[in-house]
């Protein structure tokens, strides 16, 4: 038996985690697994410590708050390794934790995997070193990421992406917006200004302000994708104060099905971004972020020309995309306007649709096979 630990951080990360130790299962070689993780993968089999969310965080002022319980679960999770060596360590996500963590392994001789590619084609590209020195095997989830570990000494699969075997466009909409109770030719858009508190509140008040004003011109109706368990309080009268009446805004959870019924959509950059186009939901998507950390990107050296992963996989500019200054609700709003024009909504969503093939490749499956093939080429389990 596959004796794992594995250190999944985040609700998406505990999702990968659950779907390795699913087909472990499915496979009849289920892992024996420790570490760290969320609810999913506990449901999954894992039996290390279930910490959902705990060190869900982002920014450089919160990282910094946090150091300390990073640091306790690093000594944790080095002890565990030390007091029982696994045949093989799963970093999922979470580069600037993983890496240094797993080169301390890889020095015991255990077998160290990172689950999704740190993003070295959008910034800090010299973490490709840092990758070389502690990982075995880097399991990607976009085709173009393998290529910046060729010739240097480390393995890398393409394995697709989990999220495009789940999600796919609906042939007719119409019953999802039956389902949704959105009436016969009125649009609607959805709005996705983040999960997380700050992003919210950088986010939401311009993403509102352009939402009036395209009601406005258009009369399309608006939906606030709330995130799942957080609170929808306040978020009707925030729309009311923007100037959208109450008849052309409501707040409701599950993103995925929102997008899939939705005409357009304005999205804070980020997985959103992915899911819509995985159901072929033509978005605009802006991004704006504080001062320092702002500073610290471009001090690093942010690379690709685009910031939404659509026009990433496409290599060319699919959707509109606006950072920093230009998230502004003018510029937001006629973006989403030219969306709506029926002949610029239809090409974009068959683009989207033509961009998402090739991540459909039955990820889970795939990760575990590489897993269990890299672990026979060292020599099997301990």
């Amino acid at each position: 038996m596959t004796r794992a630990i594995l250190s999944a951080l985040e609700p998406s990360a505990d999702a990968l985690a659950a779907g390795l130790l699913s087909e472990a299962a499915r496979r009849g070689a289920p892992w024996e697994s420790d570490g760290v993780a969320g609810l999913r993968a506990r449901e999954a089999g894992f039996s290390g410590a279930c910490e959902p969310e705990r060190y869900a965080v982002m920014g450089l002022m919160q990282s910094l708050r946090a150091l300390p319980a990073f640091l306790a679960l690093r000594r944790r999770l080095l002890a565990l390794a030390a007091a029982r060596p696994p045949d093989v360590f799963v970093g999922i996500d979470a580069p600037d934790f993983h890496l240094p963590l797993s080169r301390r392994l890889r020095a015991r001789g255990i077998a160290c995997v990172q689950y999704v590619s740190p993003t070295v084609w959008a910034w800090r590209e010299g973490r490709v070193a840092d990758v070389v020195a502690g990982v075995d095997l880097v399991l990607c989830l976009f085709p173009f990421e393998p290529a910046y570990y060729e010739n240097r000494g480390v393995a890398s699969v393409f394995v697709g992406h989990p999220l495009a075997d789940r999600l796919e466009a609906a042939e007719d909409r119409t019953p999802l917006r039956a389902a949704l109770g959105w009436p016969v030719g009125v649009p609607y858009v959805v709005l996705a200004p983040g999960s997380r508190p700050q992003e919210i509140r950088r986010h939401a008040p311009l993403f509102l302000a352009a939402a009036a004003e395209v009601h406005r011109r258009s009369g399309a109706r608006f939906v606030l994708a709330a995130p799942q368990g957080r609170s929808t309080d306040g978020w009707r009268d925030e729309a009311r104060r923007s100037g959208l009446p109450p008849e052309a805004f409501e707040v409701r959870t599950g993103t995925a099905r929102l997008l899939a019924a939705a005409d357009a959509a304005l999205l804070k950059s980020g997985t959103v971004t992915l899911e819509a186009t995985l159901v072929g939901c033509p978005s605009v998507v802006a991004y704006r972020t504080g001062g320092l950390n702002a500073s610290f990107v471009l001090a690093r050296g942010f690379r690709t020309p685009y910031i939404a992963l659509p026009n990433i996989l496409a290599g060319r500019p699919i959707v509109p995309e606006f950072l920093q200054s230009l998230v502004r609700p003018g510029i937001l709003a006629g973006a989403l306007l030219s969306l709506l024009r029926p002949d610029v909504n239809g090409a974009v969503r068959r683009a989207l649709l033509e961009t998402a093939k090739p991540l459909r490749r039955g990820a889970d499956a795939r990760a575990w096979e590489a897993i269990d093939a890299h672990l026979a080429a060292r020599g099997g389990t301990r």
